[in-house]
């Protein structure tokens, strides 16, 4: 009998954030892939799972380069679809662990595109998890949005539409706007967001439900290059004025 492959979304850092149905497929789970990098010592994720779940000894890391090569990453896709697959032939459930939501911006998407593309017919079963999207709202006790308001979640690298003449359309016809991982554009982003006087409409939130979390409703008071990867701004239009909560 073949094993099962789970996504499983361990929320955006705070343990107590994983769900149920999360804690008990940890449990369960033969193996327990995270998502890591030459660079990196033990994934985020891999972090958040240790402290809610015991999952000692049955850890198997799935590497994924940090890098912009497409060939490299189809490789390193494929190389750990077969490490997968390898498991599940074997009989083993599988619980592939990541950051968020699995179907969010995640590694995930990647690894089960791999096993719907082979012959083998595995079953999988995606759990999802907080994203940091919901996460940095609650924790400001603000609304996303109301009624017919419209949501844009928005990738913000260096060549993403927040770092480009995109950002103004968005603006434009979104009533809120979330840009995640803005650390590569934070400086023209703050330059664009005065340009349109959304200042006092956008707060800036890092490292939501992780050590070192901090809140800044002024981005001016924010430095470009203390920027840490995981951090999101939050723009919504339609608030005159944003929950203060540990402003820095």
């Amino acid at each position: 009998m073949k094993g099962k492959l789970y996504g499983v979304g361990v929320g955006p850092g705070d343990p107590d954030q994983l769900t149920l149905a999360a804690c008990k497929i940890l449990r369960s789970a033969g193996i327990i892939c995270p998502a890591t990098s030459s660079s990196e010592k033990e994934s985020l994720a891999l972090q958040i799972a240790r402290q809610a779940v015991d999952i000692s000894g049955k850890i198997e890391p799935l590497e994924f380069p940090m890098t912009d090569d497409e060939e490299k990453l189809k490789s390193a896709w494929h190389k750990a679809g077969l490490q997968v697959r390898r498991h599940l032939k074997s009989g083993l459930d599988v619980a592939f662990i990541t950051l968020g939501d699995p179907l969010l911006y995640s590694t995930y998407i990647y690894l089960l595109e791999e096993l719907q593309s082979c012959e083998e017919n595995f079953e999988v079963e995606t759990v999802p998890g907080v994203t940091a999207v919901t996460g940095c709202s609650s924790c400001l006790n603000l609304p996303l949005v109301r009624g017919d308001e419209k949501l844009a979640v928005v990738p913000s690298g260096r060549d993403g539409p927040a770092g480009s003449d995109e950002l103004e359309k968005i603006v434009k016809n979104f009533e809120t706007i979330v840009l995640l991982k803005v650390s590569q554009s934070f400086a023209d982003i703050k330059k664009k967001l005065a340009k349109m006087e959304l200042q006092d409409r956008a707060v800036f939130v890092s490292r939501y439900g992780q050590k070192g979390e901090r809140i800044v409703t002024d981005l001016e008071k924010v430095k470009a290059d203390e920027v840490d990867y995981l951090s999101s701004i939050i723009i919504n239009k339609n608030n005159s004025h944003l929950l203060e909560k540990g402003a820095g």
